[in-house]
């Protein structure tokens, strides 16, 4: 497994990911765009015959649910 990635801004980061599975499907493809939950962003994600590579742009930050707002998480 190979993964890069790094901070964009003080809550947005990217990432970038490859990887070979054991256990594989033929052909997998996902797009999502998600918000107001934790680490919300874009995620694309492909596999081809075990081969799988995934590209995140996503907020660094937690959701509370409760407040309905981003909280920080400091020191961990």
């Amino acid at each position: 497994m190979a993964c890069i990635g790094w901070k964009l801004s003080e809550n947005k980061a990217w990432e970038l990911q490859f990887e070979r599975w054991k256990e594989w499907q033929w052909f997998k493809f996902e797009l999502s765009l998600t918000r107001n939950c934790d680490h919300p962003g874009f995620r694309f994600s492909l596999e081809v015959v075990g081969f799988f590579v995934e590209f995140m742009i996503y907020d660094t930050r937690h959701w509370s649910y409760e407040k309905k707002e981003f909280e920080n998480y400091m020191g961990i």
